[in-house]
């Protein structure tokens, strides 16, 4: 009779795969609340109608500043609206945001609610005015701070116009909703200093159904450096297609 002890069984090579999955499920959730979960119930929170009344400034603040605050409340309007009631006080919010509120409110021009696109394309509208304000109140002291402003200023606008202007002109020139339209027609007069992305879908709706979309376009035409908005203008005045601008 031997004295040698059964050898312990080896533990399943399946067992292990089976841990290693679900430790990893359970890491993807943790990440997955701690980047939408939380975020989304601290601007539901924010946003919530209670008994304090709380500025934008505070709201802001308890977003995590401008920077946080943008990005948070960038997702929470890109959330289905079972789990983001609030989505056009967001998007009034975002445009206080900022430089960072850019990017957020190109992408809300394509949300399923007219009202979030039409506060989007006014935000984006506020946002540019609301620099060239700080741009034309900051002290100069001598001559090579004006250029220096200048060049600054010029920068500023090309990077905001980059994301900002095709995303209008597909608004303006695709969107369902008059008002909307509208919006956009208006909030493209704020980059007056690239006519040529502006002018061709500005033209375009020139045609529109809705007089008011159209009579925007043409003030904001109007209000285009150079001689091209003017010709454009001309030419739907005296060969127009019968329409009242």
């Amino acid at each position: 009779m031997s004295d040698e002890s059964p050898a312990p069984k080896k533990r399943s090579r399946k067992l292990y795969v089976l841990w290693g999955v679900a430790l990893t499920l359970l890491l993807a959730a943790g990440a997955f609340c701690w980047a939408v979960v939380v975020p989304v119930w601290q601007v539901h929170r924010v946003l919530t109608p209670g008994a304090e009344v709380v500025t934008t400034e505070d709201s802001i603040e308890r977003l995590g500043g401008p920077r946080e605050a943008a990005d948070r409340l960038s997702l929470y309007i890109r959330m289905p609206r079972q789990l983001a009631s609030h989505k056009l006080h967001a998007a009034y919010l975002l445009r206080h945001c900022g430089d960072s509120a850019v990017a957020g409110l190109t992408r809300s021009l394509r949300d399923g609610d007219p009202e979030v696109r039409r506060a989007a394309a006014y935000g984006l509208w506020s946002i540019v005015c609301a620099a060239e304000e700080r741009f034309r109140d900051r002290p100069l002291d001598d001559t090579s701070d004006s250029c220096s402003l200048l060049a600054e200023r010029r920068a500023y606008l090309d990077k905001v116009a980059r994301q900002a202007v095709p995303a209008l002109a597909r608004t303006l020139e695709e969107d369902d909703t008059s008002y909307v339209r509208y919006a956009a027609a208006l909030a493209m007069q704020a980059f007056a200093h690239c006519p040529d992305e502006c002018v061709p879908a500005l033209t375009k709706s020139l045609e529109d159904r809705d007089p008011k979309v159209r009579s925007r376009s043409a003030w904001t035409l109007g209000g285009l450096p150079g001689t091209g908005s003017v010709i454009v203008l001309r030419s739907r005045t005296d060969h127009g297609a019968g329409r009242e601008l």
